[in-house]
């Protein structure tokens, strides 16, 4: 068994523009432009079984197990320009 405790921040962000036209005229009326950010953080729990090929360790090893997640927290933000 290899237990372990692992903090991990994960996130993305969108960048997008969108732009609405007057349909008659061709003429573009509205643009926005959108820069959204997401951060989120996690705390993971592994629980991995381990196959080495000697028993010092060495050479190939295999891991294999479940891991337990929980959400803490995150953060949002949000721009339009």
């Amino acid at each position: 068994m290899q237990p372990a405790l692992l903090y991990s921040q994960k996130g993305f962000s969108v960048e997008d523009t969108y732009i609405t036209t007057d349909n008659r005229s061709g003429t573009e009326t509205t643009r926005v432009d959108l820069n959204e950010q997401y951060r989120l953080n996690y705390v993971t729990v592994p629980l991995n079984l381990v196959y080495s090929q000697h028993e010092d360790g060495q050479g190939i090893q295999v891991f294999a197990g479940p891991y337990f997640g929980k959400l803490l927290g995150g953060t949002y933000s949000y721009d339009d320009k």
